[in-house]
């Protein structure tokens, strides 16, 4: 018998069972609470984004006294015969007593109390027997306590899978989802289980890996054995990096800091409303943005907000994050555009970013960097462009030139700085070519095929500017 984790009441079918029947919790509280709940009078939970077991990002519960607790929304349990495993870690006041419970209208099972020290401990409840069609939810509280604050983090309802089958694990590579028929939480030896891929906004499908291989779209698989699936999508290579939010509730992969709610998606206006003193910002994650293809940002919006007056964007690409700022309008009747030269930041600006972030800020605030939540910010679309003006103002572009433009076999370099290295991307952000080999400062094209390409050029002082050539 082994076990399988049961996901938190978030739709994400990107694994081989169907969540919204047999979902109870998987929260490892990046940043997002909003299936749990307070109970007692008093007692409030809130995200934390400074406290956590394995990362940074955890629940916390401020306890009035010893009846408060954490408590998930109630589900519905459909698996029969079988039992369950409920483990998490807690944090809280050295001497206090904890103790969990996945509670069923009077019945499920309570664990024991555990005496906290202050650190981040494990817990875990075993053998848990749960009926169908009842309502479920998971309970954390603390004993023996006039009040406090404790944290919560990794919770997870584990199912014992029976002897003699077998669990469909998918997983995705960039942006999308996979889908199950049937939708089971694991699978009786034997079994076809039929999967299909489906890519998000702006992104392609392109093969499977894993224990299903090729790019046919949708297909099955035999589970005679636990498998492991990996759906692999792309960037569709006819975007242009320009999100402009045209279809209702799709935010073209954007997400929202758990304060920052979307109070209407009309059309291609998202209208964000910030909550008083805390962080407000529109994030991409994993969707990589090719620097040396796009060095300029435009966002057009409306601050309708009386207080914040602060625009920041956070770029993130591996070796550490940096915001940059500029002042933002308020109490707006009309929309305005906002630019940023992204070659500001002092990162290095190449390769992919990984995370950006659009940060709206009352730069007046006591807590740097968090809003007023003063008033909506209505957002119409957010533009990537290459700006061939922008580049490291220490690299010196007076004494560079690149010829000929068109080129068909070699390109040559007049500068007065010593070129170290070159990389070639495709107006796509695919790098297609790196060297840091010159002969009479001319570098050997002929391998490329004709189009648009732009050039990273770094010189020995690690400075950068980017050129355009037109490879014929």
């Amino acid at each position: 018998m082994k076990n399988i984790t049961l996901l938190l009441l978030t739709i994400l079918p990107i694994l081989g069972f169907g969540q919204s029947d047999y979902a109870i919790t998987n929260n490892t509280f990046d940043s997002d609470i909003s299936t749990w709940k307070s109970i007692g009078t008093g007692a409030s939970v809130e995200w934390d984004a400074t406290q956590g077991n394995s990362s940074l990002g955890a629940l916390k519960l401020n306890a009035a006294n010893d009846t408060s607790r954490a408590q998930t929304d109630n589900v519905q349990m459909t698996i029969a015969g079988s039992t369950y495993e409920l483990t998490l870690y807690v944090k809280g006041t050295n001497g206090a007593t904890f103790h969990g419970q996945v509670f069923q209208s009077g019945a499920g099972k309570v664990g024991a109390q555990l005496v906290l020290n202050g650190n981040w401990q494990a817990y875990t409840i075993s053998d848990i027997t749960l009926a169908t069609g009842v309502n479920t939810n998971v309970r954390l509280w603390c004993d023996d306590v006039p009040g406090g604050t404790f944290y919560f983090d990794d919770v997870y309802l584990n199912l014992n899978v029976p002897a003699g089958n077998y669990v469909l694990t998918a997983d995705t590579n960039g942006n999308g989802v996979v889908t199950t028929s049937p939708d089971d939480p694991f699978y009786t030896s034997g079994s076809s289980v039929n999967v299909q891929a489906a890519a998000n906004t702006h992104w392609l499908f392109d093969s499977w890996s894993g224990n299903l291989t090729g790019a046919t779209n949708p297909t099955s698989i035999t589970m005679d054995a636990d498998k492991n699936i990996t759906a692999n999508f792309i960037i569709d290579p006819s975007f242009d990096y320009a999100f402009t939010f045209d279809s209702d509730g799709d935010l073209e992969g954007w997400s929202l800091d758990p304060q920052l709610t979307v109070a209407s998606h009309t059309g291609s206006l998202v209208t964000l409303t910030p909550t008083t003193d805390q962080w407000a910002r529109f994030s991409l994650f994993d969707f990589p943005i090719p620097a040396n293809s796009y060095n300029k940002v435009t966002i057009t919006l409306k601050n309708e907000s009386t207080n914040d007056d602060e625009l920041g964007l956070i770029i993130d690409n591996g070796s550490g994050s940096e915001v940059i700022t500029m002042p933002m309008t308020t109490g707006d009747t009309g929309f305005k555009t906002y630019t940023f030269n992204q070659t500001q930041f002092t990162t290095a600006w190449s390769g992919d970013i990984t995370t950006m972030r659009i940060r709206f800020t009352d730069a007046d605030n006591i807590t740097v960097g968090r809003s007023s939540g003063t008033g909506n910010i209505i957002i119409d679309n957010i533009v990537f462009e290459y700006d061939s003006s922008l580049s490291a103002e220490n690299f010196n572009k007076g004494t560079f030139t690149l010829y000929p433009n068109p080129a068909k076999n070699v390109v040559y370099f007049n500068t007065t700085n010593t070129i170290s290295k070159i990389e070639v991307f495709s107006i796509t952000g695919k790098k297609v070519l790196e060297t840091s080999k010159f002969n009479n400062n001319a570098m050997n094209i002929s391998s490329l095929k004709s189009g648009l390409y732009l050039l990273n050029i770094r010189d020995s002082e690690n400075n950068t500017m980017v050129k355009k050539l037109i490879k014929q």
